[in-house]
């Protein structure tokens, strides 16, 4: 029963999380990360994760889940740097509009985990792309800003 918890969490988490979202979006800065491409799941491999390479600097990540049903997250993702810290940039659109939801990530020792960022720092009013990229450069080094790391993450492919 907690593997089924967990998968369906990771599925929650990315969908409907309170991670900063934004009409503005931070630069993409050209940086791959080729160990993120495969197939993730957490433990049982029930629930899938998949990140596929779309173009050079672009990938697609979809969630399957128990049932094999598809959910597209995001067709365009991509990652930045900032400060050290590796994002993980997901546009979708939203009510006819693209809006950029942002989270740190980390891949160690195969597992890949995750973490949003903090309400406390995702409640604020951006007007540019140029503000987004300071308020990160400001905020991103404080302890805070992002919370907890998911629950890993296994590559399956």
């Amino acid at each position: 029963m907690k593997k089924i918890f967990l998968t369906s969490f990771l599925i929650i988490t990315i969908l409907f999380s309170c991670t900063l979202e934004s009409e503005f979006s931070l630069p993409n800065n050209n940086f791959i990360a080729t160990e993120l491409f495969g197939i993730w799941s957490v433990t049982d491999g029930s629930e899938k994760l998949v990140i596929q390479q779309n173009k050079e600097q672009t990938f697609t990540v979809t969630l399957f889940d128990k049932n094999n049903k598809k959910e597209i997250i995001s067709k365009n993702a991509y990652i930045t740097k900032i400060n050290g810290y590796q994002i993980i940039i997901l546009p979708r659109v939203k009510d006819n509009k693209t809006i950029y939801a942002f989270y740190g990530y980390r891949i160690n020792n195969g597992e890949l985990r995750y973490r949003d960022i903090n309400p406390s720092f995702a409640n604020i009013k951006i007007t540019s792309s140029e503000e987004l990229l300071s308020y990160f450069k400001k905020h991103i080094d404080k302890k805070d800003f992002f919370n907890a790391w998911s629950d890993a993450l296994v590559k399956l492919k």
